[in-house]
């Protein structure tokens, strides 16, 4: 058995790949790197097809049709042969840390480990240092995280234990993008044990041209991360019942976070860029799919200096069926503005 499996899922990533796959050990025997090639039409499959040609034990290539991220971590899953699994996104890379976490995973047998992160530039400019700040080497639980304030977690610091996944039946969202938010959310509903590696694992390259958190791409895709955080509703007010305490206040957290993050795209980022009936239809479903999210978020999208002003309650208050006005948008904006420059 393997120790580690990356899945690396990857659709026209050519300029990127190759420093991907190049930062992986290939030497060592127990890690498996599979690289699904989402329906590229570029260079992609060529590049990895070198790397499973002089590394054939540790690089393989599966090509399947373009069904986005999901479809690409759901292939993954049902090949892995590690003990561990985690997913490394093709524009991303991993630390020279690497060989020592493998010899780390040897010992481990807990559901989750958290490892550290930063994220640079296309210069390999460091913009983000991520800080756990965990006791390293013994077994947590999610009280643990509790404890000490860490209430929501990237997908940049996860890897999974694959019989864990499998135990839970789980799976992606296939078809649309940002649903690398599941990763991040609906394991932890099941963690009972995690273990903290203290040292910097993974590269996560930021401000790379269409990037799914660009606002050109979300411009046009926004409505599938509304998809991704309704499904995550969904799937609390399902399970709700049977989640431990503990289990159900992180995914309240982090669930109520992509919430709030939604309507801050829409009106105070970027009201202009996106289509705001988009999230007309979002808070019609929210409240019909969970009284709970829907109510709690009400208050948490505010500026308070000088009179309360609340951006999702207003909204709320003033759009109609047929959209809200950008006058009304306009109006936020300047009176944000106004309240910062007094500040």
């Amino acid at each position: 058995m393997k120790t580690l499996t990356i899945i690396v899922p990857t659709y026209n990533m050519e300029g990127y790949l190759a420093a991907c796959l190049g930062s992986l050990p290939s030497e060592r025997d127990d890690l498996e790197v599979l690289v699904i090639i989402d329906g590229s039409t570029d260079r992609s499959k060529d590049i990895a097809k070198e790397y499973e040609s002089r590394c054939p034990d540790v690089f393989r290539v599966i090509e399947k049709e373009n069904g986005q991220y999901g479809s690409c971590v759901n292939m993954g899953l049902s090949l892995a042969s590690g003990k561990y699994v985690k997913i490394l996104d093709a524009d991303d890379s991993f630390s020279d840390n690497c060989r020592d976490y493998l010899t780390f995973l040897q010992s481990c047998e807990v559901d989750v480990v958290f490892t550290e992160w930063v994220s640079v530039n296309e210069s390999g400019d460091v913009l983000i240092r991520s800080s756990l700040n965990l006791p390293s080497g013994t077994v947590l639980n999610l009280n643990d995280l509790l404890e000490r304030g860490i209430t929501r977690i990237h997908h940049y610091y996860l890897t999974y234990k694959t019989a864990f996944l499998r135990a839970i039946g789980y799976t992606q969202t296939e078809g649309i993008s940002y649903t690398d938010l599941e990763w991040d959310t609906i394991p932890f509903s099941s963690v009972r044990t995690a273990m903290y590696y203290p040292k910097k694992l993974y590269h996560y390259l930021r401000g790379r041209e269409g990037q799914t958190v660009g606002i050109e791409y979300r411009s046009k895709n926004m409505w599938m991360e509304n998809r991704v955080v309704l499904n995550l509703v969904k799937y609390y007010e399902d399970n709700k019942a049977v989640t431990d305490q503990s289990n159900l206040v992180f995914l309240e957290s982090i669930i109520r976070f992509y919430i709030i993050r939604i309507y801050k795209h829409y009106l105070i980022l970027y009201p202009r860029q996106l289509n705001i009936s988009e999230l007309v239809d979002f808070d019609e479903k929210l409240e019909k799919a969970s009284g709970f999210f829907y109510m709690s978020v009400r208050d948490d999208l505010h500026v308070r200096k000088y009179g309360r002003f609340n951006y999702i309650k207003d909204f709320r208050r003033h759009y109609s069926r047929n959209g809200i006005t950008f006058l009304y948008l306009d109006f936020c904006k300047f009176l944000r503005k106004l309240i910062k420059g007094n500040s």
